[in-house]
């Protein structure tokens, strides 16, 4: 299924409850909320999971909150709990576009909204 395909299947259902699914014959899980303590006035919405390798897996997930509606991906090492971002923006197609220069894995900050996001993500694995 290509870019476009997986964009449609994600937003064609309401809201983060549909799944982004992966091209490469992977394995995806979708539709989990959760909360990130840094950021309160937000709610958050796992989008999907897609298994890269035993302990490696991309995340897409939703945020709302009064500034608006944005969306990243990231690059998580469930193992290691590090993670990096690939893609983000505004939009769900934007956040499935790969970023042109990726940068190292980075740690956690406990509370924040990526530490969240891994917890979520490491937590409903395919």
């Amino acid at each position: 299924m290509g870019n476009q395909e997986n964009i449609d299947a994600a937003t064609t259902a309401t809201g983060a409850s549909a799944g982004v699914i992966p091209d490469d014959g992977s394995q995806s899980k979708s539709g989990f909320a959760y909360t990130a303590p840094a950021d309160p006035k937000a709610t958050y919405n796992l989008i999907s999971v897609e298994e890269k390798s035993s302990s490696v897996l991309v995340a897409v997930t939703q945020r709302k909150g009064p500034s608006g509606i944005s969306y990243s991906a990231r690059e998580i090492d469930c193992e290691l709990q590090t993670f990096r971002y690939v893609g983000d923006g505004d939009t769900l197609e934007e956040a499935l576009t790969p970023m042109a220069n990726l940068g190292d894995m980075s740690e956690l900050v406990e509370g924040s909204s990526s530490h969240a996001a891994v917890q979520a993500a490491c937590a409903n694995l395919p």
